[in-house]
């Protein structure tokens, strides 16, 4: 069953110089029991696609659609929206500790959401140290307040609170960032029990590959809002077919180039405001030709349900040999 379908979806924010162009024609979509991994550069879109879900994007003008079981959740008011997020919609945002409300404690917060959710007060207070255990916290940090949570802890409260009215679809943009390696897979382990528990759809924004790789059985890959690459977790990660895909992967300390060395790929985000029609990462791509002149390719297939957009696509695995040296992106 698919949980989220985002369909042709544009996104621009009013500016000085004129709108800034922050998704284009986006398409994406997650299954119940799915984990779609979102990469891409900061300033890709990513944040945007999460907002844009969540209705949270009063200022922007947004077209295209955002069905929820089938639902356009971009034809709700307020009200409606309000209704769909923290009980069909769960999210997690960046900086857990600065989420949550540092006068309250961790269990009457997570009780605050299971009322809103149609719970009495006393099962409410009950539960919310069953939910935290459910998450891998302790259930006597029911009584913190979040001053008293360390980062991953406070990560894992704001999980609890996403995952306590039982929603259908979970949001979490960069769960993981600023975490040590052992907070981080406690995190990754409570996100995937709860998945598997619940049978949720999962869309997980991260800069992180390891990450991604870790928990994915999707990748979509940004970039200067737009998808260009999109397919099994790994199919992207083990077969890149778009360059700037290639190079993501080659700026990783455990998957650079030849004998460990990392790539970097030179220049930055395209201009948002005025774009180049043809491909947006054709300025810093070592493959550019002649060819890649016309409009923005369309994502194209390359493999089962893996897809990408990019004339030169079938020559990705001449492109992947070449990009594993740091001298193809001087």
């Amino acid at each position: 069953m698919t949980r989220l379908e985002v369909s042709d979806l544009s996104v621009r924010y009013p500016a000085d110089d004129g709108p800034v162009r922050a998704l284009e024609g986006l398409d994406l979509s997650v299954r119940a029991g799915e984990t779609v991994a979102l990469l891409g550069e900061s300033g890709s879109g990513k944040t945007t696609l999460v907002d844009a879900v969540l209705g949270l994007l009063d200022d922007a003008d947004v077209s295209g659609s955002v069905r929820l079981d089938g639902r356009d959740l971009t034809t709700l008011d307020e009200a409606g929206l309000r209704e769909v997020r923290g009980t069909r919609i769960g999210s997690v945002p960046q900086d857990g500790t600065a989420a949550l409300n540092p006068a309250y404690t961790v269990g009457d917060q997570v009780a605050e959401v299971l009322r809103a959710a149609g719970v009495d007060r006393e099962p409410a207070a009950s539960r919310a140290p069953d939910e935290l255990q459910r998450v891998g916290l302790d259930p006597a940090r029911a009584d913190d307040h979040p001053h008293e949570l360390s980062g991953g802890q406070a990560t894992r409260a704001l999980l609890a609170l996403a995952l306590a009215p039982d929603p259908d679809l979970l949001l979490a943009d960069e769960p993981t960032r600023g975490l040590d390696v052992v907070t981080q897979d406690r995190v990754l382990d409570a996100l995937a029990t709860a998945q598997v528990e619940r049978d949720l759809g999962v869309l997980l924004v991260t800069h992180d590959v390891g990450v991604a790789a870790r928990v994915a059985d999707r990748v979509g890959v940004l970039y200067g809002g737009r998808l260009v690459e999109v397919g099994p977790a790994e199919a992207v990660l083990g077969s890149p077919a778009h360059p700037y895909t290639m190079g993501l992967l080659g700026a990783v300390p455990a998957l650079g180039g030849e004998d460990g060395r990392l790539v970097e790929i030179p220049g930055g985000q395209p201009d948002r405001v005025d774009p180049d029609p043809g491909c947006r990462f054709r300025e810093r791509c070592p493959f550019r030709t002649d060819d890649c002149d016309p409009a923005h390719p369309p994502l194209e297939p390359v493999g089962e349900a893996h897809e990408v957009a990019c004339v030169h696509r079938a020559d990705a695995a001449e492109m992947r040999e070449s990009a594993a040296t740091e001298a193809t992106w001087r």
